[in-house]
């Protein structure tokens, strides 16, 4: 089983005071529990880096911006969009709450300078994924759903299994919980969503395994 790690004690090119600094910024745009969740995330983004053995550096910098605009209002959401000229898609639309990822996206790259495209992937479509999605956003991804303050039924028997699993196909027992779970909730689905499981499929991730015979 994973265990929680300082991902501070991880930096490398990024100074410890540079992410401290990003983290006072973030903090200031979060209610206390949204940071809780955040460094939760962070942790465990950082402990799924390694045993993936990807580049931890900027799954840490990704996972703890993801969130910074969570807390904002609806309202806030279009005027950031306007400010940020950012044109949301007709889901984003009619969901604005997804807004959150890809206005977290411009400000890291439009305030605090990060031009790494793998970072502002992944802080974009860290709730629906996306097809072609690269390793950082695909850990920030499956952090994102299942760090330890995630409490639903099945999260402790997915983080579990996807210990035993490639990256992708931990990203597509995930995703596909996700999706199971809005359809069981009659809830709409991303596109965005749509596009990635299909592409998951089509690579083959999914040929051997089952998500009930997996979790």
């Amino acid at each position: 089983m994973l265990s929680m790690m300082n991902p501070y004690n991880n930096c490398s090119a990024l100074s410890n005071t540079c992410f401290i600094t990003m983290e006072t910024l973030v903090r200031q745009r979060m209610t206390p529990a949204r940071w809780q969740h955040t460094y939760r995330c962070m942790i465990y983004a950082t402990e799924l880096a390694l045993l993936y053995r990807q580049d931890v550096e900027p799954v840490q910098v990704a996972a703890l911006l993801h969130d910074a605009f969570r807390d904002s209002s609806t309202a806030d959401f279009y005027r950031y969009a306007s400010e940020f000229a950012y044109s949301a898609d007709a889901f984003e639309n009619g969901h604005p709450v997804l807004l959150h990822g890809p206005l977290a996206a411009c400000w890291a790259a439009a305030d605090l300078g990060i031009t790494d495209q793998a970072i502002l992937d992944a802080i974009r479509f860290h709730t629906t994924g996306s097809p072609g999605l690269g390793a950082v956003a695909t850990v920030v991804y499956i952090a994102d759903a299942l760090e330890p303050g995630r409490s639903y039924p099945a999260a402790p028997d997915l983080r579990q299994a996807i210990e035993k699993l490639s990256l992708q196909e931990a990203a597509l027992l995930v995703l596909k919980h996700g999706l199971q779970y809005l359809i069981n909730s009659n809830e709409p689905i991303s596109p965005l969503s749509v596009l990635w499981y299909n592409e998951l499929l089509r690579s083959g991730y999914g040929e051997s395994m089952d998500i009930e015979q997996t979790i």
